[in-house]
């Protein structure tokens, strides 16, 4: 996926944008709807059409390698095949499935105890258990959130005009939910100046439109 402020830029349009001060001046898109395609899916409803952002399961490996243990392709190889599943254990709780099998007694068949058949169950999708980490995740990794807006426009600032107007990305949600990336913003006014002087392809509603 490219990013929001180029697809609107491709196709000369614009996408409403509002403070929700009931949700302590979270930044998000005015108007989207979720998506029925994917696992994770938003549609940002702009001027002149819809683009969607989403994604599905991450594979195994995404998600318990790079995301939960920290470990890039280099850094995971130079692991032995014990290393690597001594770090799987702090990280993941035992799938209906996984690449090991047991007899009735718990006994590990030896012969699917295999390097090989743990690096061919990390490149399968993620189960969902049902807690939600792995929706927050795909939210995060992605910024599939109404505050993707938000987001990209924080990219598109400085330190200083950051500190100005009071705009933070942070996390929010709960047990229940799971955390999701939120933008927040204390001068809306300024940030509105801030979008024209860059030419942002974001507007609020009171904003006259040319």
């Amino acid at each position: 996926m490219g990013s929001l402020i180029d697809s609107l830029n491709e196709c000369n349009s614009r996408l409403e944008i509002k403070v929700d001060e009931s949700a302590h001046g979270c930044l998000e898109a005015a108007n989207m709807e979720y998506s029925n395609n994917f696992r994770i899916g938003l549609v940002f409803i702009h001027d002149k059409g819809e683009i969607e952002y989403a994604a599905d399961l991450p594979t195994r490996r995404e998600y318990l390698v790079e995301n939960m243990s920290g470990f890039d392709d280099k850094g995971w190889a130079k692991l032995t095949y014990e290393e690597k599943k001594l770090v799987l254990s702090d990280h993941w709780v035992y799938e209906s499935e996984s690449w090991f099998k047991s007899n009735d007694n718990q006994e590990i068949d030896k012969s699917t105890d295999t390097e090989e058949r743990l690096n061919q169950w990390l490149e399968e999708e993620m189960e969902d258990d049902g807690d939600g980490d792995v929706d927050a995740y795909l939210c995060r990794n992605h910024r599939i959130t109404e505050s993707l807006p938000g987001s990209e426009i924080h990219d598109c600032l400085s330190e200083a005009e950051r500190a100005e107007i009071g705009i933070r990305e942070t996390d929010m949600g709960g047990p229940a939910s799971g955390e999701v990336l939120a933008v927040l913003v204390r001068d809306a006014d300024k940030l509105e100046e801030l979008i024209f002087k860059y030419d942002l392809p974001f507007y609020f509603k009171s904003e006259v439109k040319s």
